[in-house]
């Protein structure tokens, strides 16, 4: 008895200290556990991180590139070197490591629980416990099928009825699916939000990397293991996809492509099969041989699914056309609607500011207005465009401790209780190369007859304008290429103040250069609305070539900008003249008193630039984006304000003068619309509905 106590004792490995003295000791830092960890986990994030950098263009999951980053650094591959092996990842250090990447696994699925919202399993309607009862069903009645096929051949030995359970389990398992985050307590949002970035970025990655150190795919070797690696995946593919197709389908009428669609989401595997398979591994029941074949089985069917999806189903929305896509209108008396984005607190004044100019005084075309806050997507958040619901609803948005997204609606709801405008706050959360599909769907669905945008640099101290990337440049040419409305690009410089909100008491000088053409006249049709607004004085400049000359007509514009120039240009002169007549008659009717005219003589663009010059301590220049003709042919780092907003943002010209430059709706572009619209059903009755 001693003696098997005595040779248990001798075969287990020697436990390694924590911490070396050093290499000026004399001591291998690798031999002590601490620094080896170090070592261990460096290795771990870099190869992981730069795998899925390699795999962004892919678009796939951060999982795929840590269980492959797993696998390249176990015996699959670098580990084939003993040196390397027994060096970085020698067998006495992986309880050390695998006990950090357990303590991770336990914060992780302790995040989970405190997302999970019980009340939405109440709320769950029978189609989705269907189709989710049939997405796993089938699938685990498969695996327990192929079980037998395995134990047979590479699974000899093996339990029974354990075997026939943990098959069953890691085919007809799903990836937790977390799409939205609605947390009543505040406390425990911030709580995600300080240990989430540590959890996800180091300890899950090492749990990843810890499964695929135990895989060595060079088990999986001649044709018979090959040939049941390919059962299983397709096992898993036709019970996932088949069972969650057939449901959707025949009991509940779900359109193929969304079926299906449905179908290869179901079927992703990630951090709940890899903790079914560890366990599996643990407890013997599954052979080296074994969990290979099944983590394969996981990255395959996760790996497929991204591109899968993207050629299966088309995610523009389904949506009823509208008429009121510009400011410009017939009937003035409709309901105006603003689409008002921001990206943070600074843009707040002038954005309100700017609204309160445009509510006018009418007391049928009443002003709403959908403050949207663009944010970043990091990856700890999933893409959202939501409706800030009531306080009643505890949403995070609303609690009693309020963070900085909470103040901006703070804000908004000031200036709701102080006016007569319907405010409605929103949030968008995407990547910054697609937020521009969030702003352009949200617009159609809501109905908006104008974008408006802040431009992508801020006014520092000396007034000169800084910019803040190159990415929210980018946003901006993307909305004006898709947009399904007009759009304004707000040149801040303090409009109405930088500090305060002017509500009621705003007094404002606002000067619109008018050269004819669509852009202008939707420009000139803003600015008669806020001419309405008594503490509005509106100037009018109209440009006139001189006597015996000739204004440049706009050629060869920047095209990655410009949808349809030459036809959004073709607006003939008189189109012009006949409404700038009627802004001069209704000036004279009824807004004798906030509208001044004047027409300038101009033969270059000196002159035009002296002209502007000369109203440069006004607060606000509403601009047309591309008027079809002035001297203005300049080459420029902003195509999207077009010749004149780039004379008037340049920093030569003014620093208390704010820009709007607008683009007005052209119907006949070449555009990719988000939101399908449904034939013979327009729809402009005020309803608001969001997808």
């Amino acid at each position: 008895m001693a003696t098997n106590t005595i040779n248990v004792t001798a075969a287990l490995p020697k436990p390694m200290k924590a911490t070396s003295n050093g290499a000026f000791q004399h001591e291998n830092p690798l031999d002590y556990a601490l620094p080896l960890l170090i070592l261990q986990i460096c290795l771990v994030v870099a190869f992981t991180r730069t795998l899925a950098f390699l795999h962004k263009p892919l678009r796939q999951p951060r999982v795929i590139a840590e269980i492959i980053g797993g696998i390249l650094l176990g015996p699959s591959a670098l580990g084939r070197s003993e040196r390397f092996l027994h060096t970085v990842f020698p067998p006495k250090s992986m309880t050390v490591l695998d006990t950090v990447a357990n303590i991770g696994l336990l914060f992780f699925l302790f995040l989970v629980g405190l997302e999970l919202d019980i009340r939405s399993i109440r709320r769950t309607g029978k189609k989705s416990l269907a189709i989710a009862g049939a997405g796993i069903t089938l699938p685990f009645l498969l695996g327990i099928g192929t079980s037998f096929v395995l134990r047979s051949t590479i699974s000899k030995g093996s339990a029974h009825a354990p075997f026939l359970v943990f098959m069953g389990v890691s085919l007809s398992i799903t990836a937790f699916p977390v799409l939205a985050r609605f947390l009543a307590e505040l406390k425990l949002r911030v709580l995600i939000e300080k240990i989430e970035d540590l959890v996800a970025g180091l300890f899950l990655p090492l749990y990843f990397a810890s499964s695929g150190l135990k895989t060595n795919v060079a088990t999986i070797s001649g044709a018979q293991s090959w040939g049941l690696l390919v059962l299983v995946i397709a096992t898993a593919c036709f019970g996932k996809i088949i069972g969650t197709l057939i449901v959707s389908r025949m009991f509940f009428k779900v359109p193929f492509r969304e079926a299906a669609a449905l179908g290869f989401l179901m079927n992703t595997k990630g951090l709940v099969e890899l903790i079914v398979l560890n366990i599996g591994k643990d407890r013997k029941v599954l052979n080296d041989q074994t969990f290979a074949v099944l983590v394969l089985m996981a990255l395959f069917t996760t790996f497929i699914t991204t591109p899968i999806v993207m050629a299966v189903y088309k995610p523009a929305r389904k949506g009823a056309p509208y008429k009121n896509r510009t400011v410009k209108r017939k009937d003035l008396d409709t309901e105006l609607r603003l689409l008002a984005c921001f990206h943070s607190s600074r843009n707040i004044p002038t954005m309100i500011n700017l609204v309160e100019c445009s509510r006018g005084t009418r007391q049928r075309g009443r002003l709403c207005v959908y403050a949207m806050h663009l944010m970043e997507l990091s990856e700890r958040s999933s893409a959202i465009s939501m409706v800030h619901k009531a306080r009643k609803n505890g949403l995070p948005f609303w609690n009693k401790k309020r963070d900085d997204r909470d103040q901006m609606v703070i804000a908004f709801e000031a200036y709701q209780q102080l006016s007569s405008v319907t405010i409605r706050p929103m949030t968008a959360i995407s990547a910054l190369n697609t937020i521009y599909e969030d702003i352009c769907t949200s617009a159609h669905q809501k109905r908006a007859a104008m974008i408006l945008l802040p431009f992508h640099k801020h006014q520092r101290v000396d007034g000169s304008l800084e910019s803040l990337g190159h990415s929210l440049q980018e946003v901006n040419q993307r909305v004006l290429r898709h947009s399904p409305c007009s759009v304004g690009i707000l040149i801040d410089r303090g409009f109405g103040g930088t500090t305060q909100v002017s509500a009621s008491d705003v007094s404002s000088k606002i000067v619109v250069p008018f050269f004819g053409g669509s852009d202008d006249m939707e420009a000139l049709a803003y600015g008669m609305r806020m001419a309405e607004h008594p503490g509005i004085m509106l100037t009018v400049l109209k440009f006139v070539p001189a006597s015996g000359k000739t204004l440049l007509t706009l050629e060869g514009h920047d095209t990655n900008v410009n949808r349809v120039e030459n036809d959004k240009n073709s607006n003939s002169q008189a189109d012009s003249e006949i409404f700038f007549s009627e802004f001069v008659q209704h000036a004279a009717k009824q807004l004798q008193d906030s509208v001044t005219h004047e027409e300038r003589v101009v033969e270059s663009k000196a002159d035009v630039v002296a002209a502007l010059k000369s109203m440069s301590k006004s607060n606000l220049f509403m601009v047309g984006r591309m008027p079809p003709i002035a001297p203005l042919l300049i080459s420029t780092d902003t195509p999207e304000l077009g010749p004149v907003g780039s004379i008037l943002a340049s920093s030569n010209f003014s620093n208390t003068a704010s820009v709007l430059v607008i683009q007005h709706y052209y119907p006949n572009g070449n555009l990719h619309p988000f939101v399908e619209e449904e034939e013979n059903k327009v729809t402009d009755d005020g309803t608001d509905t969001l997808v």
